[in-house]
């Protein structure tokens, strides 16, 4: 698939093969997995300076009911998964470095700087 490219793609699908449409969906898959990391991370940014407040929303739930009619539940669930995220980079971090961690419930924070 690395001779077609993405535009070849959208103007004409029906000329590809299983095989090739199978590989362009993996590829948008895997990219709208970074896209919404980095949105998640950046709501947590927002949420975590309060930043709704400069764009008129009293909180982040209302800021992303308002701009991206999220849920309150959503919006909850987007910010956990978000420090839990920002958590197990920084144990990916200390096992590079091969430093031993205590071990920890599943969604207890990490006493690591």
């Amino acid at each position: 698939m690395s001779n077609v490219s993405v535009s070849a793609l959208s103007r004409n699908p029906k000329n590809l093969s299983a095989e090739e449409h199978h590989l362009h969906l993996l590829k948008c898959y895997r990219l709208g997995n970074r896209v919404r990391r980095e949105f998640i991370e950046a709501l947590l940014s927002v949420d975590e300076q309060r930043l709704y407040l400069k764009l008129g929303s009293s909180s982040i739930q209302h800021y992303a009911e308002k701009y991206f009619r999220y849920e309150p539940a959503l919006t909850y669930e987007f910010l956990r998964v978000a420090r839990a995220l920002r958590g197990f980079s920084r144990v990916q971090m200390f096992f590079r470095r091969r430093i031993t961690l205590p071990l920890r419930r599943l969604g207890e924070p990490l006493a690591c700087s």
